[in-house]
């Protein structure tokens, strides 16, 4: 995991997190992954990962992520950089 001041990078290389992650998001039966997620800072997980505040994704071809949240290039970093300053705006 990697953490800077607003930033947390997390890799789950055991899957453990990506089911709980997809089904926070709306998926019955998948795994979340190539994802970026947007909590609010007091923001708490209890039994399983919390709905974020924002998301968009990497998924190619997904039956259960939107396509109208599917950022890729250009338009990904748009989009990380869009959501990360509103985020910090509404601290």
């Amino acid at each position: 995991m990697t953490s800077h001041n607003y930033i947390t990078q997390f890799v789950d290389t055991d899957r453990i997190a990506d089911a709980h992650i997809a089904k926070a998001l709306g998926a019955t039966n998948g795994i979340a992954w190539d994802i970026y997620l947007f909590y609010d800072s007091d923001e708490q997980w209890e039994n399983g990962a919390a709905t974020p505040h924002d998301w968009v994704h990497q998924l190619r071809p997904c039956s259960w992520a939107p396509v109208e949240r599917l950022r890729c290039g250009d338009d990904l970093k748009a989009a990380l950089r869009q959501q990360a300053h509103r985020m910090i705006e509404n601290q």
